[in-house]
Parts: structure tokens; C-alpha cells; sequence
């Protein structure tokens, strides 16, 4: 996925595409809770790299 400003056209676009505002708004709020989930699905791993119970 390729995310950028149109400096051109003064627009948002995704793979080319033009994208409303809302909607780009909306994919960083997916984003978002989906990088928040990521890290609290690998928070165990990060913090317990050995995987043994350390108390």
C-alpha cells in the first residue's frame, strides 16, 4: 500500500487512487487500533524474549 500527498493535485492518495479525507481518516484509525493490537499481542514475547517465567 502506498500512502501520499498529491502536491499537484492538493489530494490524498492511496495506490494512485484519490482518497476523501474521511476516509483517509478512517484508514489511520484502522491502523492505528491495529498497530495497538499487534503490540499487545507481542508485548509477551518483547518483554519475556526467553520465554521462562522470571518470578
Amino acid at each position: 500500500m502506498i500512502i501520499e500527498y498529491d502536491n499537484e493535485d492538493r489530494c490524498i492518495r492511496v495506490n494512485g487512487e484519490y482518497v476523501a479525507i474521511r476516509e483517509a481518516e478512517g484508514l489511520m484509525d484502522d491502523l492505528t487500533l491495529a498497530i495497538d493490537q499487534w503490540e499487545v499481542d507481542h508485548a509477551a514475547q518483547c518483554d519475556n524474549p526467553d520465554g521462562h517465567d522470571d518470578d
